[in-house]
């Protein structure tokens, strides 16, 4: 089975540097085989960058709550990241902090 976790960039680049091998997750989700698709975000927005593990082992034992498993995995995608160029994600950061002003504006005039 394949997921999509969502991850801010300060744990994105633990995660990708190979910092951090483990992780939390709802106990019986994920088996061993499953690939965890990593997505960063900074604030709300994607930022293009993506990373691949699949899942080597899962614990669900003693040390754990009832309700928690802890993964361990590998790194299978990317060998070098993917990554939006910085000024192409400001870019898309100026355009939607635009449409949302212009947004309310035509909200504040329609009333």
């Amino acid at each position: 089975m394949k997921y999509e976790v969502d991850l801010p960039h300060e744990a994105y680049h633990d995660y990708v540097s190979g910092l951090k091998t483990f992780m939390h997750a709802t106990r019986g989700k994920y088996k061993v085989g499953d690939i965890i698709v990593l997505r960063e975000k900074r604030k709300s927005l994607y930022t293009g960058r993506i990373c691949e593990c699949k899942v080597i082992n899962v614990y669900s034992g003693k040390l754990c709550s009832p309700e928690v498993s802890v993964l361990s995995f590998h790194i299978t995608f990317p060998e070098n990241e993917i990554m939006v160029p910085l000024t192409a994600f400001m870019d898309l950061q100026e355009l939607l902090n635009a449409s949302r002003h212009e947004c309310e504006r035509l909200k504040e005039n329609y009333e």
